[in-house]
């Protein structure tokens, strides 16, 4: 039945990154318009200018030894792509953190509290 609607070829990463990001923008929206889902204990989102000074580095062959996925949006990394690193040490591709830093001020993998 949905045979019909899948592309024939794989989409490019792009097109998939882009759609990502979208996914992420659309729940966000969602959370935030429907207060039920939001629990007192959990703390709002981290400060802007926390998310900004986040620190941006390279992938290098010894990070995708340790951490070969991004664990927000699930792609793989590449080698010389930018990500962004908590200070928890945990790294994510940069739109993929700031949008979750933006609604949680915690890291998504080890939940260690940002500033918010």
């Amino acid at each position: 039945m949905f045979e019909s609607m899948m592309p024939s070829a794989p989409l490019p990463p792009q097109l998939v990154f882009g759609s990502e990001i979208l996914l992420l923008a659309l729940i966000r929206q969602f959370i935030e318009s429907h207060s039920e889902f939001q629990s007192e204990d959990t703390p709002p989102g981290a400060l802007p200018e926390v998310i900004e000074s986040l620190i941006k580095k390279k992938v290098t062959k010894d990070i995708l030894d340790s951490s070969s996925s991004c664990c927000i949006c699930q792609n793989d990394y590449a080698l010389d792509e930018m990500i962004t690193c908590l200070p928890c040490n945990h790294v994510y591709h940069g739109p993929c953190i700031t949008t979750w830093l933006k609604m949680h001020a915690t890291c998504p993998t080890c939940r260690d509290v940002l500033p918010h």
